[in-house]
């Protein structure tokens, strides 16, 4: 299943993230599968799960309909921040070899969030390949008319099997700390991802003592993918340090969900119009 490719548009405003959003993520037409947003950590550590899970959780309570999918099959942390048990079988392996469907699957938490739970300790039935991800993704797309966008956790670093993931996502959240090794390898994941094409990538600077230790993070790996890749890494939302550690949704979650909001709705406009006219 190939994705349309994405044409290019003016520069948008760096302050205005719907604008941001708007610029990456094209509305599709109607019979595009559903869209997904890759959240991935260059090196692990740096709450990029967590990040998922927030920004479900604020979708959800925004009127959106994520469904969360822990692609990290052997480490379900989505499903122990959520406090759901993993179960035999009735897990994401159970979709990549193919022995049940995405919308069987998908468990309610409390929080009202959709869940594609990953399998904790358990060893993967069949190989995480390129060939899994392109399971991965048709079977989503299922859940087309039951969910408005997948996020999908995809674990730490960039294997061939996240790589693809990453690739055939519509808007890839890449998430660092201050951490010096953290921007590095930020950086170095960044680079992987424009090599195979992938340029819908926005950075989330997480653990920052303040908007402006924040801003220094991105500034550092968006200059160094000015330079080196000639590419533009916008910041999607920064995280100060312990709002992410309790149950509330951190500020910067809140205000990139209500633009990924808009941008669903302006989706669901396109799609009935391309409907009414055909």
């Amino acid at each position: 299943m190939s994705r349309r490719r994405k044409p290019k548009r003016p520069a948008a405003d760096p302050g205005d993230q719907a604008a941001h959003l708007r610029e990456l993520m094209v509305a599709p037409a109607a019979d595009e599968p559903l869209p997904l947003i890759a959240v991935v950590g260059g090196k692990g550590g740096v709450g990029a799960s967590t990040l998922a899970w927030s920004l479900a959780c604020a979708l959800t309570e925004a009127g959106v309909r994520p469904v969360a999918v822990d692609a990290h099959p052997v480490q379900a942390d989505l499903a122990t921040i959520a406090g759901v048990a993993a179960t035999d079988n009735a897990d994401l392996l159970a979709l990549l070899d193919e022995t049940a469907h995405a919308e069987d699957l998908v468990t309610i938490t409390p929080e009202g969030v959709r869940l594609l739970p990953g399998a904790r300790g358990s060893e993967p039935r069949t190989p995480l390949d390129g060939a899994a991800a392109d399971r991965l993704v048709a079977g989503l797309a299922r859940l087309a008319g039951k969910a408005d966008l997948a996020i999908v956790d995809t674990g730490p670093g960039l294997a061939p099997w996240s790589q693809r993931v990453c690739r055939r996502a519509d808007l890839v959240l890449l998430v660092t700390t201050p951490d010096r090794l953290a921007v590095l390898d930020a950086y170095a994941t960044a680079k992987r991802l424009h090599a195979q094409g992938q340029h819908a990538v926005q950075l989330v600077a997480n653990r920052c003592r303040d908007a402006q230790h924040a801003a220094g993070v991105h500034r550092c790996v968006a200059l160094a993918c000015q330079q080196h890749l000639q590419a533009a890494l916008a910041l999607a939302c920064s995280v100060m340090e312990g709002e992410a550690t309790g149950r509330a949704t951190p500020s910067g979650v809140a205000e990139l969900a209500q633009g990924i909001r808009g941008w669903t709705a302006a989706r669901a406009t396109n799609r009935l119009a391309l409907r009414g006219a055909a």
